[in-house]
């Protein structure tokens, strides 16, 4: 099935064929199955077949709310933050609602995802603040969004956390993070 994955739409099989197979898919994507291809790769062919018409679009909608909300309440995650990020943005017309919803940093886990992703997952360039995934279209809509993101209301949504936490290690990550996020400002 990972041979599959990889190719689909490319040199092997057609949108119905993703269709029916997407299920299992994605399955064996987020059961960690090595054979599997990166997820940010599958979840482009996905877009590429025109999921969101399926009869099924809600099911997977639901899958990657399930895979947001776990990234942002549980630790570990199930999926890096930038491989899910970019994965969703690969897959969907627009991350602005998981956007605002990860704004809300009303956890520390949510927090902590993003300190991880500023930190590790982004680098300064040309007065940006940009993420590092390689399997980003930066030509997208949801790559804009994200880098737009970053460099205005992820500031706002730190500064508010920060006025309404008191835990003196929380505070810290806050303050890296926005140590991070004003240099672009």
């Amino acid at each position: 099935m990972g041979n599959y994955a990889f190719s689909a739409l490319d040199t092997v099989g057609s949108d119905a064929d993703l269709h029916y197979l997407t299920g299992r898919i994605l399955q064996l994507l987020h059961g960690h199955d090595r054979r599997m291809p990166d997820i940010e790769v599958c979840y482009g062919k996905l877009r590429r077949a025109g999921w969101q018409s399926w009869p099924q679009a809600e099911a997977i909608g639901a899958v990657f709310d399930a895979l947001w909300h776990d990234l942002l309440t549980h630790d570990p995650a199930h999926e890096r933050v930038d491989t899910l990020l970019c994965a969703l943005g690969s897959a969907e017309d627009t991350i602005a609602p998981r956007l605002s919803r990860w704004a809300e940093l009303d956890g520390e886990i949510a927090i902590r995802r993003l300190h991880e992703f500023v930190t590790r997952d982004c680098g300064h360039k040309e007065g940006l603040l940009l993420p590092h995934n390689a399997f980003w279209d930066r030509t997208s809509p949801t790559y804009r969004e994200l880098v737009a993101w970053l460099n205005g209301p992820a500031l706002r949504a730190v500064t508010t956390a920060f006025d309404r936490n008191d835990d003196p290690d929380l505070l810290e990550v806050l303050a890296d993070i926005h140590g991070l996020l004003v240099i672009n400002q």
